[in-house]
């Protein structure tokens, strides 16, 4: 529906000078939406604050670094300056001070005007938002020492597990939104008569997660004559068609077994059923006088 106002965008009545509609034959409103989560919020918004602070208190410690390199020095009981500049000048000399008086002499004194920062409560600090950051937004930390090389992949599955619900949420609203933009297209194929069923349509995602493929394939060998291998083969990684993997194995078996009867007629290309076969496998015909054998 486009709208011709009179003044400005405003959609008042009297402000309508006139409308043109226009069919679209989507059969509904041509606008979908892919949730992120429940709250239809960004995954770090609910730590946005925890990040902010974080980054506030990484750059207070390199300002902190700054300031110290820019620190002020602060003379005590005595004076670099002279009755004159000359004077002045011969008190510092080559960024030395000459003619200082001992330590303690006169109360005099020479020190750094520094802020003292404790790195310890800071670094403990910055761990700990860190660590909040990981916990809200359900992100392991990949760094921690928790996902060492020596942990069990039974054991690493229990430390992606509020990530892995976290991505079934999401996978559940982008396959609905999906299906309702599917919706739409097959409408605009049926107004063109092509008669497309979407309802039947399949979609799968594949975690971009590390995947044990031994563990797979030793539990599809266990499994093997309980569970259709229909079923077992739809376990592998990138496996889209499980009955197209069961078509595959079943030609490579009948290529193997063709291969081995091939080899065991010395490849002359015919059949240990072959009635020209000779049963002692060297080719020749049953019964030939005109044989070796």
């Amino acid at each position: 529906i486009s709208y011709r106002t009179r003044f400005g965008y405003n959609l008042d009545d009297s402000n309508i000078d006139s409308r043109k509609v226009t069919p679209h034959y989507f059969g509904d409103v041509p606008v979908v939406e892919f949730r992120n989560n429940e709250e239809r919020q960004g995954d770090f918004e609910q730590c946005k604050s925890l990040v902010d602070a974080y980054n506030t208190l990484q750059s207070d410690r390199i300002t902190d670094k700054q300031d110290f390199i820019d620190a002020l020095l602060i003379v005590y009981g005595f004076s670099l300056m002279g009755d004159d500049e000359e004077e002045s000048k011969s008190k510092l000399k080559n960024g030395f001070i000459d003619g200082a008086p001992g330590k303690g002499e006169d109360g005099a004194s020479v020190e750094w005007l520094t802020k003292q920062l404790d790195e310890t409560q800071v670094e403990l600090l910055a761990k700990s938002i860190e660590n909040d950051i990981h916990k809200i937004s359900y992100v392991p930390n990949m760094n921690d020492e928790n996902f060492m090389g020596n942990v069990s992949g039974e054991a690493m599955k229990y430390k992606l597990f509020g990530l892995l619900n976290l991505l079934s949420t999401k996978t559940r609203y982008l396959v609905k939104g999906l299906r309702r933009r599917l919706a739409l297209m097959q409408n605009i194929l049926n107004k063109k008569g092509q008669g497309v069923d979407a309802s039947g349509c399949k979609i799968t995602f594949t975690p971009n997660i590390p995947v044990n493929l031994s563990d797979i394939i030793t539990n599809m060998k266990n499994a093997d004559g309980i569970i259709p291998r229909t079923i077992t083969y739809g376990w592998l990684p990138d496996v889209d068609d499980p009955e197209e993997v069961a078509e595959q194995m079943k030609q490579q078996k009948a290529d193997d077994i063709k291969d081995s009867q091939q080899a065991l007629s010395g490849d002359t290309g015919k059949s240990i059923d072959d009635p020209e076969f000779n049963n002692d496998g060297k080719g020749g015909k049953k019964n030939d006088p005109d044989s070796d054998d």
